[in-house]
């Protein structure tokens, strides 16, 4: 509901600015075979975020093929963007495979560290695109942006990287709920994978390149 709220509220202050009858020309005058291109770019996209998710997976899982776990990615990909939450589709797709026999601790972690990949990807490339503008920092909200992007990245670094606070959650949560506790014992295996990583970011990269 807070997403649906939220993206009303900015399209209702962006379309201050909108020239309808320019944009109902612009409409008119897309060509066709540009269209078809950018909706393949866009396809590409989801490929590239279903074979990161796909990695992080197989290395917590254990050999699994790409095909089986692609339809539920992207089953996850149309309830993201259908349901007013940004994590129904994470959901959705961790409980179709978890269905299927696959393992609960993986599906969940291996979904939440591709999502702080992603989440990574987008405020570094955020932060470069500012450091290339330098016209950009005349505009406060263009500073303000900066800012959380670079508090954002390096929470996901701490996340990511650093054990200590895996320790406190794990003394806080762990004998409570034996699940969070499986859950947060995967998170090493993948600081002990830094190719891995870099694969998987890479991909973060490539799937935003390919929206834009």
């Amino acid at each position: 509901m807070l997403k649906a709220l939220v993206t009303a509220a900015c399209l209702g202050w962006l379309s201050r600015y909108f020239d309808f009858e320019q944009i109902r020309a612009a409409l008119a005058g897309i060509d066709a075979s540009l269209l078809i291109i950018a909706i393949g770019l866009h396809f590409l996209s989801f490929v590239a975020g279903g074979v990161r998710w796909w990695l992080l997976f197989r290395h917590l899982h254990g050999a699994v093929a790409f095909r089986r776990i692609w339809p539920s990615y992207y089953l996850g990909v149309f309830f993201n963007n259908l349901l007013p939450s940004i994590f129904g589709g994470d959901l959705a797709r961790t409980a179709r495979l978890y269905s299927a026999g696959l393992g609960g601790s993986a599906l969940i972690s291996s979904a939440f560290f591709d999502r702080l990949l992603g989440l990574a990807a987008v405020v570094s490339m955020g932060i470069l695109a500012l450091l290339l503008a330098p016209a950009a920092y005349e505009n406060h909200l263009a500073l303000g942006v900066f800012g959380l992007g670079l508090l954002t990245l390096v929470s996901v670094v701490i996340i990511a990287a650093l054990p200590q606070w895996l320790k406190l959650l794990d003394a806080s949560f762990g004998k409570k709920w034996p699940r969070v506790q499986a859950v947060m014992a995967c998170f090493p295996r993948y600081r002990a994978a830094p190719g891995l990583i870099l694969k998987a970011f890479g991909l973060s990269v490539l799937n935003q390149l390919l929206v834009v």
